[in-house]
C-alpha cells in the first residue's frame, strides 16, 4: 500500500498549462481547487491507461462464430458481448487449464467491461507459477488502477493504493523490460504518486523506444512530468525568498 507522504506538493495543473509552460501562474488555489484539479489530472492517466489497454487486448481479437447453439466454454471465443458471469468462468477455466493466454483475455475483457469485482476474483485462480508472468501482473495493476479511479468518481472506499498498481507494473516491466505499453503505463502510476523525475524518465524511453501510439502517449505524459517538476522548483525557490 502506499506511505503517507511528508510532504504537501502542489496540485497537477489543468491540461491547458501542460503544453503552455510560459503561461503567467495563476494565484494560489484553495485546498479545494487543489483537490480537483488532482482529481482531474489523475482522471486523464486512468484514461489513458483504459485506453491503451483496450487497444492491445481488444483490438485483433476474432468475433464469435455466429450461431445460436452453446459453445463449451473450452473452445469459446472471448468477445464483448459475453455477460461477467461468462466471462468470469471462462477465466477460470482457462487458469485451470494452464490456458494464461484465454484466461488473461478473459480477465481484460472483464475490465473492459468495468466488472472489476469479477476480474480481481477471476486473477486468483492464476495458479502460483504464473502468478508473476507479465501479463498477470499488468492485469492485476489495472484491477488495482480501476478500483482506485472508481473510489475517486463515486466515492467509494477501496484497499488498494497507487503503489500497489505501481508495484505490479513494476514487475511487468521487470520481466519485460522492451515491453512499451508496460513502461508508458507504469509512468501513470508514478505520476500518481507524485514521483515526477522518475515518471518523466520512464516516458522519455518509452517514448524513444518507436513510434506508436504508446510513444505517443508516453511523449504528452514526459511533458506533463517535466512541467510539474519545473513547477515545485519554481515553488521551492519562492518558499526560500520568503524565508
Amino acid at each position: 500500500m502506499k506511505e503517507a507522504s511528508n510532504h504537501n506538493p502542489p496540485a497537477t495543473p489543468p491540461r491547458d498549462r501542460v503544453f503552455a509552460p510560459d503561461a503567467a501562474r495563476p494565484a494560489k488555489r484553495s485546498a479545494t481547487a487543489n483537490k480537483l484539479a488532482n482529481g482531474k489530472t489523475l482522471a486523464m492517466a486512468a484514461a489513458s491507461v483504459a485506453v491503451l489497454g483496450s487497444v492491445w487486448f481488444l483490438a485483433s481479437r476474432p468475433q464469435a462464430p455466429g450461431n445460436n447453439a452453446p459453445i463449451p466454454l473450452s473452445e469459446a471465443t472471448v468477445t464483448a458481448s459475453q455477460n461477467k458471469s461468462e466471462l468470469a468462468a471462462m477465466a477460470i477455466q482457462s487458469f485451470s487449464s494452464q490456458d494464461l493466454k484465454k484466461g488473461t483475455e478473459s480477465v481484460a475483457q472483464l475490465i473492459e467491461n468495468g466488472e472489476l469485482p469479477q476480474a480481481e476474483a477471476a486473477l486468483l485462480s492464476v495458479p502460483k507459477k504464473d502468478l508473476d508472468s507479465p501479463i498477470v501482473s499488468y492485469l492485476r495493476g489495472r484491477v488495482a488502477w480501476e478500483f482506485l479511479k472508481q473510489s475517486q468518481d463515486k466515492a467509494r472506499n477501496t484497499t488498494y493504493g497507487y503503489g500497489d498498481a505501481r508495484g505490479f507494473w513494476q514487475n511487468s516491466v521487470k520481466e519485460q523490460p522492451n515491453n512499451n505499453h508496460y513502461r508508458t503505463t507504469l509512468g501513470f502510476a508514478l505520476y500518481a504518486e507524485r514521483n515526477w523525475e522518475e515518471a518523466a524518465r520512464i516516458w522519455r524511453e518509452a517514448a524513444k523506444a518507436r513510434s506508436d501510439n504508446d510513444a505517443n502517449t508516453a511523449a504528452a505524459g514526459q511533458a506533463l512530468a517535466l512541467f510539474k517538476q519545473a513547477e515545485r522548483a519554481i515553488d521551492i525557490g519562492k518558499d526560500g525568498k520568503q524565508q
